[in-house]
């Protein structure tokens, strides 16, 4: 089976929806379901730990291990 590529900002928004409505955040597993959700479709449980991990000061706040909720403005 070939998997679908994201577009860009595909993930990346998927996450932001995902989390707008959680104000204490969610789980890796709670965004990762939630995306493949919105996408309908499988989403690589890697892309989605790697984009939280690389914008979790930009995007993202960490409160503890594996959570993670958007960066209050």
């Amino acid at each position: 089976m070939v998997e679908k590529r994201s577009k860009p900002g595909e993930i990346r928004d998927a996450i932001t929806t995902c989390l707008q409505s959680r104000d204490d955040g969610a789980s890796v597993a709670d965004i990762h379901a939630g995306v493949e959700s919105i996408l309908k479709r499988q989403v690589p449980a890697s892309s989605i730990r790697s984009y939280l991990r690389l914008n979790v000061d930009t995007y993202f706040e960490k409160p503890r291990r594996g959570h993670y909720r958007l960066k209050l403005r």
